[in-house]
Formats: structure tokens, C-alpha cells, sequence
């Protein structure tokens, strides 16, 4: 089962959950969701969600590290 919640950084209050079965890809869930955002909001996002700064511009992803190589 895979859960993800979406809150609001400065007070913490919940916007939208998304739960599915089996094995999913972070990213997946996030799309099947379809939640709206603003083109100016700041979404931070763990490295399960690489790819999301190309469908929104303010989406912030740990930076992968190149295979055999450093940061």
C-alpha cells in the first residue's frame, strides 16, 4: 500500500491525501491525483518524485547523484 499526504508547510494543515494498492511509484500517485498547482507555490519532494520539476516549475527534488561519480 502506498499513502501520500500533501500539507502546508507553514501550518502543517493537510490538502489532499491519495492511498493505493500494491506497488507505485511516488511520481504515479502524484499524476493519478491531478492535484491543481499554482505556477508560484513551492512544492518540496523527496527524491521518489524526480521528474515532477518538469510538470511544475516550483517543484524542489534532491539532486540524484550521477552513477560513479560525486555531487
Amino acid at each position: 500500500m502506498k499513502a501520500q499526504v500533501v500539507a502546508e508547510f507553514d501550518t502543517g494543515q493537510i490538502i489532499c491525501t491519495a492511498v493505493d494498492i500494491g506497488r507505485t511509484h511516488d511520481f504515479k500517485l502524484l499524476k493519478q491525483s491531478r492535484l491543481p498547482f499554482v505556477s508560484s507555490q513551492l512544492c518540496l519532494a523527496d527524491r521518489g518524485y524526480q521528474g515532477f520539476a518538469k510538470l511544475h516549475a516550483g517543484a524542489c527534488t534532491p539532486t540524484k547523484k550521477p552513477r560513479k561519480q560525486l555531487l
